[in-house]
């Protein structure tokens, strides 16, 4: 009899569980096989991000470290201005002290900048606009002594710092000040405006929290 006439047999039961068990065993196999794709994927993963947060992490702690700042209440760092400023003008006063220079222009223009930054950020502190830990009191102190030096004169040297600030320019008086106050230190010493002025500005720094 041919194959086409032979009468079709039944499947039986034993042929229906063989087949629906090698269909669930080739799922789990290839289930199992994306699933561990997929777990190697997400630990590459996982790594990757780890690495990441400690990396940032570690940048954010040696910034922290660099930087002597406080976190603001916003969450943001600022530092101190006032002190900063003062430090910039008590290095300035030191170089007028161990030499003379009334004939740099660079120098002239960072005393300018220097005594402008202190003015700013001392009034906005007084407004509460910028927080600091300097005496407010002795930083007043010390600005009004530049106010009033040289005494009984048309113009004082905190008029020559603001000017050349809004006009860039030095007219000689000025360099004439500065010269001035690096002779009187060499032959009044300790009684010298100079003198007196340094030591103001080292107190304040270090009565202030932080500098």
């Amino acid at each position: 009899m041919s194959d086409l006439n032979k009468p079709i047999r039944p499947v039986k039961r034993d042929d229906k569980e063989r087949l629906r068990v090698q269909k669930i065993e080739g799922y789990k196999q290839k289930n199992s096989a994306s699933m561990e794709d997929y777990d190697v994927s997400n630990n590459k993963h996982n790594t990757k991000t780890a690495l990441g947060s400690s990396i940032l992490f570690f940048f954010k702690k040696i910034l922290n470290r660099m930087i002597p700042e406080k976190a603001g209440s916003q969450g943001v760092l600022s530092h101190d201005s006032v002190l900063v400023d003062i430090r910039n003008i008590l290095n300035l006063l030191i170089t007028i002290r161990d030499e003379d220079p009334s004939n740099d222009p660079n120098f002239a223009k960072s005393f300018s900048t220097s005594w402008h930054n202190l003015a700013m950020h001392f009034f906005s502190s007084t407004k509460g606009q910028t927080p600091t830990s300097a005496n407010i009191k002795k930083v007043n102190e010390f600005l009004q002594m530049i106010h009033h030096f040289p005494e009984n004169d048309e113009h004082n040297l905190a008029f020559y710092l603001q000017k050349y600030t809004e006009e860039e320019w030095f007219p000689i008086p000025f360099f004439k000040l500065i010269q001035q106050l690096h002779d009187e230190f060499l032959s009044a010493g300790e009684k010298s405006h100079l003198y007196i002025w340094i030591r103001h500005l080292q107190n304040l720094l270090g009565e202030s929290k932080g500098a």
